[in-house]
């Protein structure tokens, strides 16, 4: 067993106790028991006085692609050795940033980031727990047949063809499934906002997913289509970068129902993905910032290449709490608790709480207080109880 003495805890991140100051009982991967300080322990116990530094949930990125090195780095994709090695590497770098979960939402046709999860999950490699979406399910549509896309995803044109892909995904591993449902702000050829996938399609997949116990998340810029999705029982529609209030209004309905939103306004600085039109970042914000007016799930999601991240590691919570004007704790949580509710997996992660996963990162301060401790690396990273640094 492990424990850690004198934690401070964020209420609001932690459950089934009021202590503010506790010891952490770790008992192999799980968080056995939040007690006062100084409680007594029985038994060998290993452990860390952390003097009142602040214990919070292990951070979760909910859209990633591991692949993503960034511009001139990014390996072959069709060289997926190499793209294996590639995701490792960004796999890692978000552990060791106190990511203790990742989402990758549209992987090489070869599944790396599966066999990944998988030896990671195996106890084989160290790194962040991985659920994947494995390769995205998209439309024929211009401007992805180029050498660098069609190896990350498979064509769907039909709901006949949505059911046997998404069939095929959940057969191969996949934790959950990804749609392109709109036009992508860096495919100069298309509009962004232009809906791309039938309602058909997307009824379609969710169908199955649901089958599955599982479920879709869309990439979706458009407002038209932001709504649709809400109304078909996608549960996360990413980015949703022009969605309008009567849409935000409408995800107010289906939060008790885990439905939601994932922003990503860093990736618009990011030029991994190409250059994303001049006008385009004031009019994201613009339609994002309305978000924070309704009582909506919001998740916490990136879209950025490794490159980006070792540059401005911290760019999302600058820009959630400058531009989109969310406090301090909202963004804990988006990053936390609203995450794993999106992701499924608030039974096992998102809050401090006795029987969840110990996945946790100390900070010298209060982020509550000051947002800025986030900006840098952890004191300590402890994932499913063990001690990574």
């Amino acid at each position: 067993m492990f424990l850690l003495r004198n934690c401070r805890l964020i209420p609001e991140l932690t459950e089934g106790t009021g202590l503010t100051q506790a010891d952490l009982l770790l008992d192999g991967e799980e968080i056995r028991a939040i007690s006062p300080c100084g409680t007594p322990v029985e038994g060998e116990v290993e452990a860390l006085d952390l003097q009142g530094a602040t214990v919070m949930p292990g951070l979760i990125d909910m859209h990633t692609h591991l692949r993503m090195m960034g511009v001139g780095r990014t390996s072959d994709p069709l060289k997926p050795c190499l793209v294996t090695l590639d995701e490792l590497r960004f796999a890692q770098y978000y552990l060791m940033n106190g990511y203790t979960t990742v989402r990758d939402v549209g992987d090489n046709i070869a599944n790396p980031a599966m066999a990944l999860r998988d030896q990671i999950n195996g106890g084989l490699l160290q790194g962040p727990r991985i659920f994947c979406s494995g390769p995205t399910l998209a439309p024929t549509e211009k401007g992805f047949d180029s050498a660098y896309s069609t190896p990350h995803h498979f064509e769907v044109d039909s709901a006949a063809e949505m059911r046997q892909k998404v069939r095929y995904n959940l057969q191969k591993g996949s934790d959950f499934i990804k749609l392109y449902g709109s036009g992508s702000l860096c495919v100069p050829s298309g509009q962004p906002g232009a809906l791309i996938m039938e309602p058909d399609e997307i009824q379609e997949a969710v169908h199955m997913a649901a089958r599955k116990n599982t479920y879709c998340a869309i990439h979706m810029h458009g407002s038209e289509g932001c709504h649709l999705a809400a109304e078909l029982g996608v549960r996360t529609i990413e980015h949703a970068s022009f969605i309008l209030p009567e849409t935000l209004k409408y995800l107010e309905g289906l939060k008790s129902k885990g439905h939601g939103i994932v922003p990503t306004v860093s990736v618009l600085l990011d030029d991994s993905w190409g250059k994303v039109p001049d006008d385009a970042y004031g009019n994201v914000v613009s339609h994002l910032r309305r978000a924070k007016e309704y009582d909506v799930l919001i998740g916490w999601g990136t879209d950025t290449s490794l490159g980006f991240y070792e540059k401005r590691p911290y760019a999302e919570f600058q820009l959630r709490k400058e531009e989109l004007g969310f406090s301090n704790l909202e963004i804990l949580q988006q990053i936390t608790i609203n995450s794993a509710v999106l992701m499924m997996k608030d039974h096992l992660i998102g809050t401090v709480k006795a029987g969840k996963l110990a996945d946790l990162i100390v900070l010298p301060d209060n982020p509550v207080e000051d947002l800025t401790v986030l900006y840098h690396r952890p004191l300590h990273v402890i994932k499913g109880g063990q001690l990574i640094y």
